[in-house]
């Protein structure tokens, strides 16, 4: 097994992680948008010189993958202004499937159109998609990548490290966070109506002034 991060010669993986993805997080928004939207959201963040991609490889194949971004980037909405004809197909032919999610994506693009950088008095990362194959689940091979984003100078000069996961139907998932040292600071509904619990960890507990704010 080899733990390691993406460089720009990995371009030619973004299909098998897309499709890693789509296969691990089926009914989320984002996944919702198809194939070639997460292809390009996978893209960005190799290209995105402020995100990145922990990945696992298997005799040479993917098998697992952890993006990741430090405050300053935003790669879903830079792929939505960026390439906006792609989303808008995309988001078509979501709001064929379901309906009911017109308003949401419409607040989406709005809000992604108005989205300006934003400056943080405290320096993060937020932790993206997580994604493993079934049969690597439990092995140890997550705690080797999340392990691998430890070691990073980024990640050990960072005040504090936040993601996101499902919070029903999702035991093993939060527990591995809970095992880890992360804390629930929060929930938030997402567009799909998945309930998601906000986790933090702070590498540098002596910055940690409070449990669960990130100050803009």
């Amino acid at each position: 097994m080899i733990i390691r991060e993406t460089n720009p010669g990995d371009l030619k993986l973004v299909n098998e992680m897309a499709r890693l993805h789509l296969s691990t997080f089926p009914d989320y928004f984002l996944s919702m948008l198809g194939l070639p939207f997460m292809k390009a959201v996978y893209r960005e963040y190799i290209e995105d010189p402020n995100a990145g991609i922990v990945i696992a490889e298997e005799d040479g194949n993917l098998v697992g993958l952890l993006s990741y971004m430090d405050g300053t980037s935003q790669v879903p909405v830079n792929v939505i202004n960026s390439r906006p004809l792609l989303f808008l197909y995309s988001a078509a032919r979501l709001i064929l499937r379901k309906p009911s999610l017109y308003r949401n994506v419409k607040n989406l693009y709005e809000s992604c159109k108005k989205a300006k950088s934003k400056v943080y008095s405290r320096k993060f990362i937020e932790l993206g998609s997580f994604a493993l194959y079934p049969h690597l689940r439990g092995n140890g091979t997550g705690t080797k990548m999340l392990d691998y984003i430890k070691a990073m100078p980024d990640y050990n000069t960072c005040d504090c490290v936040s993601l996101t996961t499902a919070s029903d139907d999702n035991d093993r998932v939060n527990l591995f966070y809970l095992k880890r040292g992360f804390v629930p600071v929060g929930m938030v509904t997402m567009p799909e109506g998945k309930c998601m619990t906000i986790y933090q960890y702070s590498p540098n507990p002596t910055k940690y002034r409070s449990a669960g704010v990130i100050a803009q």
